[in-house]
């Protein structure tokens, strides 16, 4: 079966509904990690995009494919950011690059990341720099394939149970390190059970 062309545009309002699917679909793929990405709705994709529109180091790009004309299959949000606040690099930030199950494994993924190193290309900037859950393994093994190799680990907790462990609350130790081993197991059930 012959593959369409794949087509990158920014965004529009147009497009709210078909990224508020789409920042679903990141929400739900994400094995737990997603509940600390924000609920989607068509609102907050309107929001989104103006905050974006006024921002000339930010883009936010929607793909689509000449199989299904109209459609979005693939969204991804660039921003040129230094790469730390102390550091005096700066680089081209990816967050919430994705493609709809359906069309993945056509270069939609590609598509968008050659759009990101366009834009580092264009303000002089060295490095291309991604977000991916930890428990997204085949999302690690397709920037690997592009080259992009581990720079940190980001570890995120809530500040209740930050405030508890600062404060050596009695059992709160021993209670969430059981229900953090227990999220872990089943992330890797989940990750083992997903097929690939």
């Amino acid at each position: 079966m012959a593959r369409g062309a794949v087509g990158v545009r920014a965004a529009v309002p147009a497009d709210a509904p078909a990224m508020a699917a789409l920042w679903g679909e990141i929400r739900s793929a994400s094995n737990g990690a997603g509940a600390l990405v924000s609920a989607p709705t068509e609102e907050r994709v309107l929001k989104a995009l103006a905050a974006i529109e006024a921002d000339d180091r930010a883009r936010i790009l929607v793909a689509q494919v000449d199989d299904a004309p109209g459609q979005i299959v693939g969204m991804a949000v660039l921003q040129h950011n230094p790469l730390a606040p102390l550091f005096d690099i700066d680089c081209v930030q990816v967050s919430y690059l994705h493609v709809s199950r359906a069309w993945q494994g056509r270069g939609v993924g590609k598509a968008l990341v050659g759009e990101a190193a366009a834009l580092a290309e264009e303000g002089h900037v060295e490095h291309v720099v991604v977000s991916v859950f930890p428990s997204a393994r085949e999302d690690h093994r397709f920037y690997a394939r592009l080259g992009f190799a581990p720079m940190a680990t980001r570890r995120v907790v809530a500040t209740s149970v930050l405030r508890r462990k600062l404060n050596g609350q009695p059992g709160a130790s021993r209670l969430e390190g059981m229900l953090a081993r227990r999220r872990v197991l089943r992330a890797r059930g989940a990750a083992q059970t997903d097929p690939v």
